[in-house]
């Protein structure tokens, strides 16, 4: 046959698969007809797409090759067959592809044999209702042995292919999802493994799905030479009405003359707007001297602020004003930048009221913005001159939730919602003690040897006893950095009061430092004014009971987070330089006292850094709040012993085993008692 001949062949072949990838494109989710989009799921023909071999539209010097394509169809398929028309003579071979008709998606493997030149491939699949689709590609054969190349290369054309695993899709705030405002990116590589160039490139688009008040903006592709890649990048872009649901995005990247490439397809969930809610969490004030704000004296604060809304909060800002003739000297606006769902940041003031303050109350406002200025806050706190604050050191983190976005706070999970009675029991009787800071009265100690968080174990302890166990607050007294004539003074006190009833109860809690004789090994505990070495000069635990048990009181509870053996909280006690601990003697109890200790006799009295409590307090306080005080001393003993070894080797790495000491007159049933 003349070259002639085969080039007008060649020609009527390259017009009429033309005309068929004009009007059956069918690799995406859309059936391209006299290019015009149309959804599939209305003409309901099915879809093919090729997916192997790369050497389509190519060359190759195979004399075989092996086709896959994935065929979707949403109806029942009638039919399914490959056509090769190959060689110079343009033989024509059919091959069935199915046996029996199906709906759904198959993949199709094919292995056929080529003849020299160029072979054209048609895949056709028909539906039920004689609805027909075919996807037509080409493969030149080249064998070594064979004829010259059928077609001039001039007449070559370009093969543009998606790189595998090219795709990616990445959201401005790598969530996976595309929110309302917010700005997603689809990437892919794009090659060209033809012989020419492809020129006039243009990248088309359908979207499925929730589509309402998205943009998608393709980048411009214009010209791709032979053997060159490019990434390909698609901005989609999400409007304020954006609604919850899915999307189905088709990319193809077209070619004039009907060499497209392959088409792929993202799907991706879409989030309506969900606005951020600016709070202040919760604010915790300290006083660097002592425990209560003075005039002069340096104190702070901090302040918690979290986005407990679900939409992220930009360019977020916190202000401070103080009143008039307070000192402040920091910076009056700070900008935090962003806040995540979810998210918290803590933020630490210092100031300084003048004796030019007059009023004993320090209104502080503190106010919030964010970047739209709507979903910002304000809150006054007002601290008083001369009261009690706690001191709290915690480091937060927060995880982005996935349904609630719980608030959160400075302190412990038990220093906030503490469970209230309304009941009050007037024969009840409290002295609670705390004492944390021994430097203050001993200037040779280092800070390491106060007892960490001691006051604020008391403080809360106290708030326990009135909301939780009902006694009345003018019954509950609290001592903080307590010296021994306080201690006395208070003790006395308190056991007169109980004296005075026949069926008062008496509780005694103690946090702090205690330590034993070193020739007698009586334990005692240490007011902050009494040095290491003038033990004896403290209060003896032999002592305090017999007192408690003067007054006759049906019920006596001693809790005592404390150790006895030298050590503090923590290594650091009062004699850490010492190294030898001492195993104090057991001390007896009489009357109807029942004594909680947070360690052996030859343990030491742990911290538990992150509840800003000793350890063993946490673990007390913490079963009041489960139980809204609900419990037998039994249950406080078993509870006592399976939590605090565990939390102390998990956390602390020491050993740490909380003890009961019985009056011998209780038998068993203290067992039974109840708060």
């Amino acid at each position: 046959m003349s070259n002639f001949k085969v080039l007008l062949i060649w020609l009527l072949l390259y017009q009429w698969q033309t005309v068929c990838c004009q009007q059956f494109s069918v690799e995406t989710n859309a059936v391209y007809i006299n290019a015009k989009k149309v959804n599939a799921e209305v003409v309901k023909l099915p879809l093919i797409n090729w997916l192997s071999p790369e050497q389509i539209n190519s060359n190759s010097m195979d004399d075989s090759i092996s086709l896959r394509a994935s065929v979707y169809s949403n109806t029942m398929l009638k039919s399914l067959s490959l056509k090769l028309s190959a060689g110079p003579e343009s033989s024509i071979i059919d091959f069935p592809l199915i046996e029996t008709s199906f709906s759904g998606e198959q993949i199709i493997k094919k292995k056929v044999r080529l003849a020299n030149g160029l072979n054209t491939l048609e895949l056709i699949a028909v539906n039920m209702s004689g609805g027909k689709v075919s996807s037509t590609r080409f493969i030149e054969a080249n064998r070594k042995e064979g004829f010259s190349q059928a077609l001039p290369s001039k007449i070559g054309s370009p093969l543009l292919l998606v790189k595998e695993n090219s795709i990616v899709f990445t959201d401005s705030n790598k969530d996976g999802f595309l929110n309302a405002n917010e700005e997603a990116t689809v990437k892919f590589t794009l090659i060209n493994k033809g012989k020419v160039a492809g020129k006039d490139l243009k990248l088309s688009h359908f979207i499925a799905g929730n589509r309402n008040d998205i943009k998608v903006k393709p980048d411009e592709i214009t010209r791709l030479e032979p053997g060159e890649e490019e990434i390909i990048s698609t901005r989609i872009i999400a409007g304020g009405n954006l609604a919850r649901g899915k999307v189905s995005l088709s990319l193809v990247v077209m070619e004039p003359k009907g060499f497209d490439s392959d088409s792929i397809k993202v799907q991706f969930n879409t989030e309506e707007y969900k606005p951020p809610v600016i709070n202040i969490a919760d604010v915790v004030f300290n006083s660097v001297i002592g425990n209560k704000l003075k005039r002069n004296a340096p104190a702070g604060f901090q302040v918690l602020i979290q986005n407990t809304g679900f939409g992220n909060a930009e360019e977020v800002k916190v202000s401070v004003t103080f009143p008039e003739n307070i000192y402040f000297d920091g910076d009056k606006v700070t900008d935090i930048g962003t806040l995540s769902s979810g998210e918290a940041k803590k933020l630490t003031f210092e100031f300084i009221p003048t004796t030019r303050y007059k009023s004993l109350e320090i209104p502080i406002k503190i106010t919030l913005i964010e970047k739209s200025g709507k979903y910002g806050s304000e809150k006054i706190v007002t601290p008083v001159l001369d009261q009690t604050l706690a001191t709290m050191q915690l480091s937060v983190t927060g995880d982005k939730p996935k349904q609630v976005i719980l608030p959160m706070s400075l302190r412990s999970d038990v220093d906030i919602n503490i469970p209230e009675t309304t009941f009050k029991h007037p024969n009840r009787y409290a002295l609670i003690i705390g004492n944390e800071d021994y430097v203050q009265f001993q200037p040779l100690l280092n800070s390491e040897q106060n007892v960490k968080f001691a006051r604020n174990d008391a403080i809360v302890f106290r708030d326990y006893l009135v909301k939780t166990l009902g006694v009345p607050e003018k019954n509950a007294f609290l001592l903080l950095d307590a010296t021994r004539g306080q201690i006395t003074r208070e003790l006395e006190r308190v056991t007169e009061l109980a004296k005075l009833r026949n069926d008062s109860e008496l509780i005694l809690y103690y946090a702090g430092h205690g330590l034993p004789d070193f020739e007698t090994r009586k334990g005692y505990i240490i007011p902050v004014d009494i040095s290491g070495g003038n033990i004896t000069d403290g209060i003896s635990l032999a002592d305090l009971y017999a007192k408690l048990a003067l007054t006759e009181s049906r019920r006596i509870t001693v809790f005592i987070d404390a150790c006895f053996s030298g050590g503090g909280r923590g290594e650091n006690g009062l004699l850490a330089a010492r190294t030898v601990k001492v195993k104090p003697v057991g001390d007896i109890v009489d009357g109807n006292i029942v004594v909680f200790t947070a360690t052996s006799s030859e343990e030491v009295s742990l911290p538990l850094q992150k509840e800003s409590h000793g350890l063993f307090t946490y673990y007390l306080l913490r079963k009041f709040k489960e139980t809204s005080g609900q419990f037998t001393m039994q249950d406080l003993k078993d509870y006592l012993k399976n939590e605090i070894p565990k939390s102390s080797l998990l956390e602390n790495r020491i050993k740490q085993t909380p003890q009961v000491l019985v009056s011998p007159k209780l038998d068993d049933q203290w067992l039974l008692w109840k708060f």
